[in-house]
């Protein structure tokens, strides 16, 4: 059970989209927003999803999901070389091995510059260096809900820490890697031990499959794991970026703006009933401050 309950967050690294396995009539809705663009080619990045089952049930099992981004969104390259990329799971053990009632995982994962001047001399030189990757890694942070039920009457509530990380996926050129672990004050993870001592991660492998008709670049996807009996969705999250840089360059970049004047997203779900459907939204263009 303990590592059932570890598999469910990989539906939330990739950032949206739920499991149940009952039979229903599932709602995904997701948002992205670009904003705080600067003329040097710096700009954050808002993702949001929601979902849910007009019935009221949580949603049925997906068997896969992927996320379609705007042709032109693009990583430059210097930030997937394979060194400035973080182990995530590695992180996480050195992490765990300092922490302690006084200094927190989540606050020494919240912050791993501090983290790092406070526990940097008592690494060894390999973990120092893990840290100090990862550190130099870091995209951004959000929230999730998880809507377990049967299994557990309330929400679970949870936090999320991103990081460009190494690839697990055959022919992605990237991944993102998520630490997170679930909300220590809800009631329902103070309560319930098998939830207190999770730090659930996971990565979302990242492709450069664009598309015939030139609206997307990247494919962001998860196939998700046979989850048994226990039904969890992911209900709601919650992830901001606010992007790296390295050498005053930024990890990222924005394309020209369409005729269109939009930027076009789109999600697609397959799930256990046979049932499969699509997302599309278009975002205005951000406009660049100068």
């Amino acid at each position: 059970m303990k590592h059932t309950l570890r598999g469910t967050l990989l539906l939330v690294m990739l950032l949206a989209f739920g499991v149940s396995g009952a039979i229903a009539d599932p709602v995904q809705e997701f948002g992205v927003q670009i904003k705080n663009v600067t003329a040097d080619g710096r700009f954050s990045v808002v993702f949001t999803s929601n979902s849910f089952d007009t019935t009221g049930a949580p949603p049925p099992g997906l068997t896969e999901a992927s996320v379609r981004l705007a042709k032109g969104i693009t990583i430059k390259p210097e930030f997937l070389k394979r060194d400035r990329l973080c182990q995530t799971g590695k992180l996480r053990l050195i992490l765990l091995a300092h922490a302690s009632s006084n200094l927190k995982y989540q606050a020494m994962l919240g912050d791993l510059a501090t983290t790092q001047k406070r526990i940097g001399r008592k690494l060894q030189p390999a973990s120092l260096r893990i840290l100090d990757t990862c550190r130099k890694a870091y995209v951004g942070r959000g929230t999730f809900t998880l809507d377990a039920r049967p299994n557990f009457p309330d929400v679970i509530p949870g936090f999320m820490y991103v990081f460009l990380s190494p690839p697990s996926a055959k022919g992605a050129i990237g991944g993102f890697g998520i630490m997170s672990l679930y909300d220590q004050s809800a009631p329902i993870v103070k309560n319930t031990g098998l939830l207190v001592d999770q730090q659930p991660g996971a990565t979302i492998n990242l492709f450069n499959q664009p598309s015939a008709d030139g609206l997307y670049g990247y494919r962001m996807r998860l196939l998700p794991l046979n989850f048994g009996r226990l039904p969890f969705s992911v209900a709601e999250v919650h992830v901001e970026s606010r992007g790296i840089t390295a050498g005053g360059k930024f990890w990222a970049k924005l394309p020209r703006c369409p005729t269109s004047g939009k930027l076009q997203f789109r999600a697609d779900y397959s799930y256990r009933t046979g049932l499969r459907t699509s997302s599309v939204i278009r975002v205005p263009c951000p406009r660049f401050t100068r």
